[in-house]
């Protein structure tokens, strides 16, 4: 498939503006984002390229910073070499190491997790992909009914698995893709008999199913979705939280209060945040 490359300068550069501008444009079929020093790039397949919505999505972000872009076309033949130039491998606590099929000589760690990035990848969410990693390397695990809402490549799930979860770890994502790419990389590190991708959103928890919810998901969702999860939830069960500026976090407490759901722990990297809650 062709793609636009979208290479987008902003002045100032701000990385909250990036990742919201990231949002809207994922709303208009852009599936990949690639941090710049001024900037980002997004693709889109040339069939969903409007130029029309893309002037819209900037002109409604003119007070915050001055937008330009340039659009290229990328043949499909030449994909690869985006995606791969953009993904870089994760060590966690030198316990950890998320990588690709293409990196090599990194260092050996106790956890080896290969994931085929593709087209999600390269969103520039690294920092909180770390943060829930981190998080999940030091928790109690095992026998544990896990859930991971938008599972993207499946990382979290797999990472459950190979920890000791109960199966079946349960992935939930609104894309085909991410679904399809979780079950992939679940085979790729050989525990697809224990996480089972589904295509869905949060409508999908069951009530009082899980002792631990992991959601790297962004602002927004995370709001709208608290109450699904607290629900999902057993009681004394756990919630982990990414996919949020430090500045998200008094809102998110805010709302994870009503929900029942008590605040402790709370971790940043790079200005991203992570949030550990129980359910009361």
């Amino acid at each position: 498939m062709d793609y636009i490359e979208l290479q987008i300068t902003l002045k100032p550069y701000t990385t909250e503006l990036s990742e919201m501008l990231a949002a809207e444009l994922g709303e208009l079929g852009y599936e990949s984002f690639a941090d710049t020093e001024n900037g980002l790039n997004a693709y889109v397949p040339v069939s969903l390229y409007q130029e029309s919505a893309v002037k819209v999505v900037f002109h409604n972000y003119k007070h915050i910073a001055d937008i330009s872009y340039i659009p290229q076309f990328i043949p499909e033949q030449n994909w690869n070499e985006v995606w791969e130039s953009n993904f870089r491998p994760l060590v966690i606590d030198g316990t950890c190491t998320i990588r690709a099929p293409f990196h090599k000589n990194l260092p050996k760690t106790a956890i080896n997790i290969v994931v085929e990035p593709k087209m999600a990848f390269g969103t520039g969410h690294h920092d909180t992909t770390y943060l829930m990693a981190e998080a999940l390397l030091h928790f109690p695990l095992k026998g544990l009914q896990v859930l991971d809402m938008g599972c993207g490549t499946g990382i979290l799930a797999i990472i459950a698995a190979k920890l000791g979860a109960k199966k079946f770890i349960d992935a939930i994502d609104i894309d085909v893709w991410a679904k399809n790419s979780t079950l992939e990389n679940a085979r790729r590190n050989r525990v697809a008999q224990k996480v089972r991708a589904m295509l869905g959103d949060a409508s999908l928890i069951q009530k009082g199913k899980y002792d631990l919810i992991l959601a790297n998901i962004n602002r927004n969702i995370l709001l709208a979705d608290m109450s699904t999860y607290a629900m999902g939830i057993k009681p004394g069960g756990t919630l982990m939280l990414s996919g949020i500026f430090d500045t998200d976090v008094p809102d998110i407490l805010a709302e994870a209060q009503r929900q029942g759901l008590c605040s402790v722990a709370q971790k940043l990297r790079n200005n991203w945040a992570f949030c550990r809650l129980e359910k009361i």
